[in-house]
């Protein structure tokens, strides 16, 4: 290595540590981190109510109300969340296996305008999961995505719109930019981004190119450490560090980011299996067996050290029995 790539690689990891430690015990004004899962049996979970998280995401398809198998598992998982005084977020998407058609803007206010009708006690919502992503539709449509988002402000009002949804690749600020110019109306306060890029290489570049490009807060509504995927070998250790930074890019805007969905609970291999399946996807905070991993500590430390969660003691918790017990 030359000595100006040596150079520029310890500026790098001091930054990282300065990132990580400079501000270790501050907490972000009105911050609320939660788990994003989509198995209603989560909630259940003691490890999980250990957390004391009262935030969640649900990913749905835009025909989940139309459905009546999707829908029973909506209403599931929607009366899990509500029994353990968690505040849904519910996002819809294609999902794989699912046609890669774009819907129309008729289409997508006739499924929407089901979903309010079946599930009125919901009201945070994001138009698209992570729009910018070549395995969504809404890729080369950023325009459609905004029509979609116009779709749920008329449709209601009274509702927190997540305006645009989108991982921290290096074009998401493009495809911002076209969003907004798609627009109509006043210009949106809230949105949404999966930094999981940042998190998990330990980089600042794209959450910081996206808090750039919009005004307002951003909610990280999925994120975390990556334990296996297609380019990443199985690494526990090195997904708890990914959770430890994330935190570190949280307090660096503290004005900025208001919420955190660290994705996602139960993983689905450990390391034996993830060598006979390769291609497989597994950020769970525990193993599939249940047993925490790293990231789960590493999750309940970040927690701690903020005051939040469990430990935070003026929190306005609900009347959860298993909240008692919080320590």
């Amino acid at each position: 290595m030359d000595g100006t790539r040596c150079a520029r690689l310890l500026l790098s990891v001091a930054f990282a540590l300065a990132l990580l430690a400079g501000t270790a015990h501050a907490r972000p004004a009105g911050l609320r981190v939660g788990v994003a899962d989509q198995n209603a049996s989560t909630f259940a979970k003691p490890l999980y109510r250990r957390l004391g998280g009262r935030i969640s995401r649900l990913m749905v398809p835009l025909n989940a109300a139309q459905d009546p198998y999707r829908r029973a598992w909506v209403e599931r998982w929607l009366a899990a969340a509500k029994a353990d005084g968690v505040e849904p977020l519910v996002a819809f998407s294609r999902f794989y296996g699912t046609p890669y058609k774009l819907p129309s803007v008729a289409q997508y206010r006739r499924a929407f305008r089901a979903f309010r009708q079946a599930f009125p006690q919901v009201t945070e919502f994001i138009p698209w999961n992570e729009e910018n992503h070549q395995a969504q539709p809404t890729f080369s449509h950023p325009a459609r995505a905004a029509a979609y988002y116009e779709v749920m402000r008329n449709n209601c009002p009274r509702c927190k719109i997540v305006a645009a949804d989108v991982l921290d690749t290096h074009g998401a600020a493009a495809w911002l930019t076209k969003f907004l110019r798609a627009l109509h109306g006043p210009r949106p306060r809230l949105w949404g981004l999966h930094n999981y890029i940042d998190a998990n290489h330990h980089r600042l570049t794209g959450t910081e190119r996206v808090l750039a490009t919009v005004r307002g807060t951003i909610w990280l509504t999925e994120t975390g450490g990556l334990v296996k995927t297609a380019a990443l070998p199985y690494g526990e250790k090195r997904a708890a560090g990914a959770i430890r930074f994330l935190f570190g890019i949280v307090r660096r805007w503290p004005t900025r980011i208001g919420r955190v969905y660290v994705y996602n609970w139960r993983g689905v291999v450990n390391a034996r299996l993830a060598r006979k399946h390769p291609l497989y996807w597994d950020s769970g905070l525990t193993e599939p067996n249940g047993r925490p991993r790293p990231g789960y500590y590493a999750l309940r430390y970040e927690l701690k050290r903020m005051r939040l969660g469990c430990w935070s003691p003026n929190a306005a918790f609900s009347t959860a029995a298993w909240l008692a017990g919080c320590n």
